[in-house]
């Protein structure tokens, strides 16, 4: 209830605002009445605005400049076929200008959707490269402890062996020793 009733002080105060202009503009006009021509009247509208050279600024001010006449009457403006005819121009350029800036964001959408894809080609080529590291790293360790495990037998069996060998060496030291005694 309370936006209605603020919106609707707000639209009384841009219709004041609207007849104080059209006042300013009748004023003016009945003074260059007698000089044969015409001011350029400045309008107000809440779309978008024009400048001076018929180019159109969406983004600036909402005014307008029309050099032809309207008449303004109980609040109400009327335009001439120039009128007219710039606001229709006005709606094309408006028109393609949106239409551009739609085939704009149409290729920035298509390229975030690629760039999109790229990174998920991406992170997959990277989860499987990951996986292939790990791998060979897994055969590598297992390798190098079945080699450890190689090493350390042949280490054990060559202690054995030299054990032996000492055991034999020292018995049969002793057993030459004693025989040496024994005769």
């Amino acid at each position: 209830m309370r936006d209605k009733i603020k919106e609707n002080k707000e639209m009384k105060l841009e219709r004041r605002k609207e007849r104080r202009q059209g006042d300013e503009f009748e004023k003016r006009r009945g003074e260059h009445e007698g000089e044969g021509g015409y001011e350029p009247a400045l309008l107000f509208f809440s779309a978008h605005s024009v400048d001076d050279s018929g180019g159109s600024s969406a983004a600036q001010s909402s005014e307008i400049f029309i050099s032809s006449p309207y008449s303004y009457h109980t609040g109400c403006l009327h335009w001439s076929r120039e009128e007219e005819q710039a606001v229709s121009d006005l709606k094309e350029q408006l028109k393609s200008d949106l239409k551009s800036l739609q085939d704009t964001r149409d290729k920035y959408e298509e390229v975030e959707e690629k760039y999109n894809e790229m990174i998920q080609v991406s992170k997959k080529q990277l989860s499987s490269t990951e996986k292939q590291i790990r791998a060979e790293f897994n055969k590598l360790h297992q390798f190098l402890k079945e080699e450890e495990e190689s090493r350390l037998a042949a280490l054990r069996e060559e202690e054995e062996q030299k054990g032996k060998t000492m055991i034999v060496l020292v018995f049969g030291s002793f057993f030459i020793f004693s025989l040496t005694f024994s005769f």
